[in-house]
């Protein structure tokens, strides 16, 4: 399974190195989505401070 970094990685190559607009407009739609989702999935850990 690829992992979220990669595809994010792999997208912003495809925009950086792309001039063809229907292609980079599909790949940006990809990202947000990608972004939304894991934003969506986030959980942050929660640190808990051993006591002393």
């Amino acid at each position: 399974m690829v992992e979220f970094h990669e595809k994010v990685e792999f997208l912003i190559k495809l925009l950086q190195e792309n001039n063809n607009n229907s292609y980079e407009e599909e790949a940006f739609k990809q990202l947000e989505n990608l972004l939304e989702e894991y934003a969506r999935n986030y959980k942050p850990k929660r640190y808990v401070k051993s006591a002393k």
